[in-house]
């Protein structure tokens, strides 16, 4: 009994995130991926094409009893009108809460945005992105590069490059959390950085969730 005592304690002390993407395909196998062969734990990655403010309201949604410390909603600028964006942005705002002061309870909610799509994310890996490009031409530059499979291009290349994630921090535009307002960028490497120094850590969950804005106005820059 002991012993089930002890894992069940365990258990609800472990840090957990919710990485909710737009994408069902590119972004959710690049996060699928990263989880898995960085081997971070406490991870869970789901997708729906919703819009963002639709997205956001899922993510809420499947956080009602707060198994989740930490939700990050992952969309595209794309097409979304600016009000679209916006009203995801007060949603995740409004629904987070800062823990007690004992680090009980709390969830925080951020909204990730690429400008215009993951795709560009995708070719910061290997090139600069700076050019104010359309979704197609970003879309095409990814394949042209091979970094998305020949035959079904909404999927990673098999040896897409996932090493190079501060190379695509230094290669395309940085932008905050929540933040769209560039003609190209991402907030994409603030939570690439999260997950793998902060939640893939040995810190407390009060210290992990008081970092993760860190990362979107005070993260390492990478060399």
């Amino acid at each position: 009994m002991g012993k089930l005592r002890r894992s069940r304690r365990v258990r609800e002390e472990r840090f957990t995130v919710l990485l909710l993407c737009q994408g069902v395909r590119t972004e959710h196998d690049y996060f699928r991926r990263l989880v898995s062969d960085k081997r971070i734990p406490g991870v869970r990655v789901q997708s729906d094409p919703l819009d963002p403010a639709r997205l956001v309201h899922k993510a809420i949604q499947l956080n009602r009893d707060e198994t989740y410390d930490a939700v990050f909603v992952i969309v595209d600028k794309d097409e979304f009108l600016p009000e679209n964006l916006r009203e995801a942005r007060r949603k995740c705002e409004a629904a987070s809460k800062p823990a007690s002061k004992k680090g009980v309870g709390g969830v925080q909610y951020r909204l990730v945005v690429t400008i215009p799509c993951f795709e560009a994310w995708l070719t910061a890996h290997v090139e600069e992105v700076r050019s104010p490009y359309t979704v197609q031409q970003v879309q095409r530059k990814a394949a042209e590069l091979r970094l998305v499979d020949a035959r079904k291009k909404k999927y990673l290349a098999e040896d897409f490059p996932l090493h190079n994630w501060q190379i695509a921090r230094r290669n395309l535009p940085e932008v905050s959390y929540g933040q769209f307002d560039l003609s190209a960028g991402t907030s994409v490497g603030h939570l690439v950085w999260y997950l793998q120094e902060v939640v893939h850590s040995n810190l407390d969950n009060r210290a992990k969730v008081e970092k993760i804005d860190e990362n979107g106005s005070g993260a390492p820059r990478p060399k």
